[in-house]
């Protein structure tokens, strides 16, 4: 990942359970590493995932919040079966600024826990 042009910024990946949506008693761990291009509105990523067999991975999602307290589904950042993924997605206006508030988070979909196994929150930070 290219941290060094101006307007990246590195993004803190933080482990939680953002509102209890977690499962409970999930081992499923998500380890990312992020940087946003500012100038570009690109968010560059490269995640893995233990805990878990591959097989019974459905994907890992980037999420912001609605306004009615619901979750929307921005991208799909990786495909069933998948322990590790990287890429980059382009983020509108609205999603940039969730983003900035730590309103933004990835979210592993498995099997067992079709509503989020684990989730990451994502912050700009330096």
């Amino acid at each position: 990942m290219n941290k060094k042009r101006p307007g990246v910024l590195s993004v803190n990946a933080r482990p939680g359970v953002p509102e209890g949506i977690v499962a409970s008693g999930s081992s499923v761990v998500l380890n990312a590493e992020v940087v946003f291009a500012s100038d570009l509105g690109a968010l560059e990523y490269a995640l893995t995932i233990s805990g878990v067999a591959a097989g019974d991975v459905t994907g890992v999602a980037l999420r912001y919040p609605q306004g009615d307290g619901d979750w929307q589904i921005l991208h799909l950042l990786s495909r069933p079966g998948a322990l590790a993924s990287e890429g980059t997605v382009l983020l509108s206006e609205p999603q940039r600024r969730s983003l900035n508030l730590g309103e933004m988070h990835m979210i592993v979909l498995t099997r067992q826990h079709p509503f989020g196994a684990a989730v990451v929150a994502l912050a700009v930070g330096d």
